[in-house]
């Protein structure tokens, strides 16, 4: 088929290319066909001829040799982009191992890139963890803060501020100038990465903050709630509590939890457990419904029982050593005839109890006794001292030296009842409490002078506990030597063999031995000496005492030197020994 130029070919006249749409508007309809004006033709594509099979193959070549144009630049691209991905993971290799190809980030933009990237990346890594701790240091340092003392809270804006240095000395050096590291690139990643982290830091202060804001509502509002029911003990504050704590959009549990904790630690700092019975028993608002669930209430009732009666206790114990103290007190002004006292003196004393300087109402008649017996004291020794006078005029010398002998052997059993006495304390068969009675009945019972007396309540002030004396002066290598040679002295005394002592006369003077043991361990603090002094008390030579107190010496040192060994393998290896 002949080739057609398409610029001549003949088309088809269509509605657009006329005039007119045949409208009578525009040409009268009477002559319209016969005297039409002649009409420009504009040519429409949509008729022209369609191009024959050379025209497709001319087509098909050009179409050819622009698919090779295409096909060489996407070729050369993707050796591009390979070459760079592959300078990419160079570069990553170079970056851990420390060694930058010099070379290769010449002609590699990726690998300039990651290098850069990577150093500003590994500088965040350090530095970032420093962000961490030096942002957090300073939201824990406003949670503690004192406002009595000028102090506040941290706020938002202070942490940002705080970030704000922070990134300064990343990114601006002395002159105020940023910091260029390597390229463009790698500072934009920097400036995303400190972007990325202050966000970061700033959602963690948020929750913080808002954490501490909640923690110091909550304890201002248990605060005020416990001193309320410590003053009022009204349990509907409590209930009011929560409501306030509610208003300030805190969690009901939250401060419930808080109000529990609260009224255990106000019992305890109080020593009054009826705020956890109180507690136990509080209703919510609608005062129905338990304003503590189940497993809270029976906590809450069992340590009201465990504290109630734990506090009970010590306060007994208490009043019972200030009932003591208070009557010995007042026993030796009464003695020193510095003060009398009536039965009614006697029972206000009671009344005022003893925590004002009184006594316990059961120690009435025992304070009474002592009263009482200190004045027949008075009277006997009023008479003996006339009965000394009229003896003098008959016979002084004779009256003297009977009376002498009468006084020694009445001081001799005074003494000898107060060491044995004293005995049944240090070895620990009583209590102060116990030993103070019985010294009482001893003396009213007329077998302590009120000298013996008052000296045996001193001794216990002074020693209040032998075992804690004991251990205070590392004595207890010296008390287990004494106690050794009182054994055998008891084994030998049933023997009776001669130039030891008789069972009777070992039966007095045993006591007396261990009475100076303590007695001089109390005064000294010395254990060599205690121990020296009790067995020459027994007669011992001072050679064998001082052989004693040194094996004793020596022992507790070996004791202390295996403690400190066993501690210091404890600090090395972590493990822990019980206490001695």
């Amino acid at each position: 088929m002949p080739s057609v130029n398409l610029a001549q070919a003949t088309g088809r006249n269509t509605a657009e290319e006329l005039k007119t749409k045949f409208k009578s508007e525009t040409i009268p309809t009477n002559d319209r066909l016969a005297q039409a004006p002649k009409v420009d033709t504009a040519f429409s594509m949509r008729n022209a001829e369609r191009p024959d099979s050379q025209a497709n193959e001319i087509r098909k070549v050009l179409g050819m040799l622009g698919d090779t144009q295409t096909t060489l630049a996407q070729n050369s691209m993707l050796k591009h982009e390979a070459s760079e991905r592959a300078a990419a993971v160079q570069a990553a290799g170079d970056l851990v191992s420390g060694n930058v190809n010099a070379e290769v980030s010449k002609r590699s933009q990726a690998y300039r890139e990651v290098i850069a990237d990577g150093r500003v990346l590994q500088k965040a890594q350090v530095e970032f963890p420093k962000w961490d701790e030096s942002v957090n240091k300073l939201v824990l340092a406003g949670a503690n803060a004192d406002p009595t003392k000028g102090e506040h809270g941290v706020t938002l804006e202070d942490v940002n501020a705080h970030i704000d240095t922070l990134a300064k000395a990343m990114l601006v050096d002395d002159r105020g100038q940023p910091i260029d590291y390597g390229d463009a690139h790698a500072n934009a990643t920097l400036y995303k990465a400190v972007e990325k982290k202050r966000g970061q830091l700033l959602q963690t202060a948020t929750l913080q903050i808002k954490e501490q804001m909640e923690t110091k509502a909550v304890a201002a509002n248990v605060a005020v709630a416990t001193l309320e029911i410590s003053e009022t003990k009204n349990p509907a504050a409590f209930s009011n509590a929560i409501a306030k704590g509610t208003a300030l959009g805190i969690a009901p549990e939250k401060t419930k939890k808080a109000l529990a904790e609260g009224a255990l630690a106000n019992a305890l700092a109080t020593k009054d457990a009826s705020i956890l019975q109180i507690a136990g028993s509080a209703m919510d608002t609608d005062g129905k419904t338990p304003l503590f669930d189940p497993a809270t209430r029976a906590f809450l009732q069992e340590r009201y029982q465990s504290l109630h009666h734990t506090f009970d206790l010590e306060q007994r114990e208490k009043d019972e050593r200030l009932a003591h103290q208070n009557m010995g007190n007042i026993y030796t002004e009464v003695l020193a005839g510095k003060r009398t006292l009536s039965p009614t003196d006697i029972h206000d004393l009671a009344v005022k109890g003893p925590s004002a300087g009184g006594i316990r109402f059961e120690d009435q008649e025992m304070l009474a006794g002592l009263v009482h017996r200190t004045e027949e004291w008075k009277l006997q020794r009023l008479n003996e001292a006339r009965q000394a006078v009229q003896q003098h005029r008959q016979d002084v010398q004779w009256g003297w030296a009977v009376q002498a002998h009468n006084k020694q052997e009445a001081e001799q059993r005074v003494r000898d009842q107060s060491f044995k006495t004293l005995a049944t304390y240090f070895s620990g068969q009583k209590t102060p409490g116990q030993l103070t009675k019985e010294l009482t009945l001893d003396y009213n019972r007329g077998l302590l002078t009120p000298e013996a007396y008052s000296s045996s309540i001193n001794v216990i002030k002074q020693i209040p506990s032998p075992a804690k004396l004991v251990s205070q002066n590392g004595a207890q290598q010296h008390l287990d030597a004494l106690n050794e040679d009182l054994r055998n002295m008891d084994a030998v005394s049933r023997q009776r063999k001669p130039g030891y002592w008789s069972p009777e006369q070992w039966a007095t003077k045993r006591p007396q031995v261990i009475t100076t043991f303590f007695q001089t361990l109390a005064v000294t603090g010395d254990a060599n000496l205690a121990l020296t002094s009790s067995l020459e008390t027994m007669n011992l030579s001072s050679k064998y005492a001082q052989s004693r107190a040194r094996t004793a010496g020596h022992a507790f040192a070996l004791h202390q030197s295996s403690i400190a060994k066993a501690q210091g393998e404890t600090a090395q290896t972590g493990t822990y020994l019980p206490n001695d």
